[in-house]
């Protein structure tokens, strides 16, 4: 399929870089709720490079929010699932997943990114997340959910709060 093609509505957007996004890396750490449109949405706008971070598995509780998952999944591992989904969608972009808890990454693989998206439901994970991103000079883009209530935050390292 032409990438031209694929792409035409978004690059009608007033100072849309659509080279910019396909020579754009994200290491998206959780991929569950909020985490697989993020991952849906990425991919289908063409990202060049995203790298999926999940030690989790998936439940059946999971399939009435996780987009990317169907019962025949429930089990498996939620990264290579999604990754699998995810190709689906877009078989042009690279996709790396880690079946691992986020802090048994190697800073290596935070610092390739250009933004660090975490879809989180801890606040020791987040402020974990947060440390990372400040180590290795990286924007980090924060979403998550606790019961009715979402937020939203984008940390700069060294020019916006942050939880240190």
């Amino acid at each position: 399929m032409d990438g031209d093609e694929r792409y035409s509505r978004q690059q009608l957007i007033p100072g849309w870089d659509q080279l910019k996004l396909d020579n754009g890396s994200v290491v998206l750490v959780g991929v569950g709720a909020i985490g697989s449109y993020v991952a849906t949405v990425l991919v289908s706008s063409g990202i060049g490079k995203l790298t999926i971070i999940d030690f989790d598995t998936i439940e059946v509780s999971n399939l009435n929010r996780q987009l990317l998952f169907k019962d025949e999944d429930v089990g498996k591992s939620k990264s290579e699932t999604a990754v699998q989904r995810l190709k689906e969608i877009n078989p042009n972009i690279e996709i790396d997943f880690y079946h691992k808890k986020m802090e048994n990454i190697s800073a290596s693989v935070y610092e390739q990114a250009n933004v660090i998206v975490a879809c989180l439901d801890t606040f020791i994970g987040r402020r974990w997340i947060n440390s990372m991103a400040i180590r290795v000079k990286k924007p980090l883009v924060m979403g998550g959910m606790f019961a009715f209530l979402g937020n939203a935050q984008v940390i700069i390292p060294y020019e916006t709060a942050c939880f240190e």
